[in-house]
């Protein structure tokens, strides 16, 4: 079952490596994806982006 570890708030029409970007930021949404491979990203512009890990 997923779990929502954060909401973080960024500009408008970013597109989706800025949006990495900012999360690499955040230390609250990182402590759950480090050392942790990702295997799949969903994002869908202006609304979310997901991370399965």
């Amino acid at each position: 079952m997923a779990k929502k570890r954060g909401l973080i708030t960024t500009r408008k029409n970013i597109d989706e490596n800025e949006v990495l970007e900012n999360i690499n930021k955040e230390k609250n949404i990182m402590k759950y994806l480090k050392n942790l491979e990702i295997k799949k990203k969903i994002y869908i512009p202006n609304k979310l982006i997901n991370i399965i890990v």
